[in-house]
């Protein structure tokens, strides 16, 4: 081999390892570049995980708040004190939360697809189909007040605040109702409704009676004038008495009212509720029919308590007839109780005439039957003046116990079921005192002959009364000075009072009231009697006499004997 083929042959195959050299920094090249592409890459990649981490966990903590949200709002839907319903145009149930499917009686999976309209009281179906009229006419919202028949048989008054939920296309698909129970305020409305009404006929009851028993004076008056005009062998003297008695008994009604209106302030001494009864027992038992047994549960350590024992009396016995009368033609139990109880508030709520009194321990006189019970109608009713479930209802029945209870600062509560029977349950405020006041009746009884002199003034602006009352003052020897107003009262008294052995003095009149002519007549002289007249009670009138002294009171109507025995007892003669 030559030198030159040598060269030649090397010189190629330098020239393949320079191509080879070349092309391995050439891939050199290109790793180095790949390299660093692919660290970028891969610190790319590391900042994308950290940023996918970043958004994964704050993904994670939305959720997490989504569902605490979800919970919350769940929990506050079907825990709120509200009932929240979803209804459709035909006021389907779509959706209802615990509350109001419990405020309804039902399970919520009771309700759903039911139509709220077929648990309402039939009496107000139209006020809820205008109602949803309202809501579903357009994007608005509307509230109704209703009465749902719940399953409990327990009343059940709500007010309904509906809005209105558009659809996509704007139109009225659905809408959210609140259901908000007024059950109890309604009951309160009812009862001070009720007051309202009582109160209103009490103060109707209480003008009656007054201007009744001023009728019923003069009838009386002058029916005894005429008596004793006649012979005692006289047929009309028969007729007079009966017209003298019906107008006493006449006056007893006109009490009655007297005692429903509040007007009839009660005698105050202390009085124990078992003791009391007992000494009515004979008197109870004539009370009841023949077919009811009455059994007694008297409390031998019942605390007095402060009040009138004759008014106490007659709600007993009015309670024990009631009573009987329920259960009239069949057997039947009747139980009186005496006992002292603790109450509540939640209690007296549903009493009737709480008035003043408070929680804490009471005296409680109960009177059960076994009789037919009193319906909800009934029951509404039962205290109204007059009112009556026999075919002809006599005197004022149990609202005569209204003022009765009211005045001793009592309260009653009534039971009954249809067939099972019926409990009162009168409370009365403990008295703590037990002081005791008695009082002693006025005998009417006069001797025939009784006779005086002088001069007596009779004002009244009754004209029957007042002639009637000079001619019996001037049969019994006085020389009677008459007055129709207060005005003639004064000026007579001014001129005669040094004379005057006494003063009849009606309280209502025009002008001036009783009360003014008394205060005048004792500034002139301090020393005339005076016999207040009226047809109230003799405790509503010295309640209303606490500045100026008076010397005694007769309540019209009054028989002639009654009115001379005052006048007897007032002048010490």
């Amino acid at each position: 081999m030559t030198v030159e083929k040598a060269t030649s042959d090397l010189r190629i195959e330098l020239r393949k390892v320079q191509t080879e050299v070349l092309t391995l920094q050439q891939q050199q090249a290109q790793y180095e570049t790949v390299k660093q592409e692919l660290e970028a890459t891969l610190e790319n990649l590391t900042v994308h995980r950290e940023e996918l981490r970043v958004q994964n966990e704050k993904l994670q903590q939305m959720q997490t708040e989504i569902e605490q949200s979800h919970h919350k709002y769940f929990d506050l839907f079907e825990g709120a004190p509200i009932g929240y319903f979803m209804l459709n145009a035909q006021g389907v149930i779509l959706e209802a939360n615990i509350t109001g499917a419990e405020m309804l009686g039902f399970e919520r999976k009771q309700l759903i697809r039911t139509r709220m309209v077929q648990h309402l009281k039939p009496l107000y179906h139209e006020a809820f189909s205008t109602h949803l009229d309202e809501v579903f006419s357009g994007p608005m919202s509307d509230s109704v007040e209703l009465e749902f028949e719940h399953v409990g048989a327990k009343p059940l008054f709500v007010i309904l605040e509906s809005v209105s939920l558009p659809g996509k296309d704007h139109s009225v698909v659905e809408c959210r109702t609140a259901m908000i129970d007024i059950t109890e305020r309604k009951r309160l409305e009812i009862q001070l409704h009720h007051a309202q009404k009582l109160e209103s006929l009490g103060v109707l009851a209480g003008g009656i009676a007054h201007d009744f028993n001023n009728l019923l004076a003069a009838i009386n008056l002058n029916a005894g004038l005429a008596i004793r005009e006649l012979k005692l062998d006289s047929s009309a003297k028969i007729h007079l008495d009966k017209i003298e008695k019906s107008a006493l008994r006449g006056g007893e009604l006109a009490n009655q009212m007297l005692s429903y209106s509040g007007h009839d302030t009660l005698a105050s001494h202390a009085v124990n509720l078992t003791e009391l009864i007992d000494e009515m027992g004979d008197l109870l038992e004539v009370a009841i029919s023949k077919s009811a047994v009455i059994t007694y549960d008297l409390s031998s350590n019942l605390t007095p308590i402060q009040g009138d024992s004759s008014k106490i009396q007659q709600i007993v016995l009015t309670l024990i007839t009631n009573a009987s009368e329920a259960i009239a033609g069949t057997s039947g139990n009747i139980t009186l109780t005496t006992k002292m109880m603790m109450v509540n508030r939640a209690y007296l709520m549903q009493c009737c005439f709480v008035a003043d009194l408070a929680e804490g321990e009471v005296v409680c006189v109960e009177v059960s039957d076994s009789g037919i019970g009193i319906d909800p109608e009934t029951m509404k009713k039962m205290f109204d003046p007059f009112f009556s479930t026999k075919f002809m209802g006599r005197g004022m029945g149990l609202a005569a116990l209204v003022g009765i209870i009211h005045a001793h600062g009592g309260a009653i509560h009534v039971s009954s079921e249809i067939g099972i029977g019926t409990s009162f349950r009168v409370l009365f405020p403990v008295n703590h005192e037990q002081e005791t006041i008695s009082t002693e009746l006025v005998s009417s009884n006069i001797e025939e002959d009784w006779r005086q002199s002088g001069l007596f003034l009779v004002v009244d602006d009754e004209d029957d009364i007042r002639i009637a009352a000079e001619i019996i003052l001037g049969q019994a020897g006085f020389t009677v000075l008459t007055a129709q107003n207060g005005r003639q009262a004064i000026k007579l008294f001014e001129e005669h009072f040094a004379d005057l052995k006494g003063v009849l003095l009606d309280l209502t009149m025009p002008h001036m009231s009783g009360e003014q002519v008394l205060d005048a007549m004792r500034t002139i002289s301090a020393d005339v009697p005076v016999i207040l007249s009226s047809g109230y009670t003799e405790d509503t009138v010295v309640s209303r006499f606490t500045e100026q002294p008076f010397n005694g009171f007769i309540q019209k109507p009054y028989p002639i004997d009654m009115l001379l025995a005052k006048v007897k007892e007032v002048l010490q003669v």
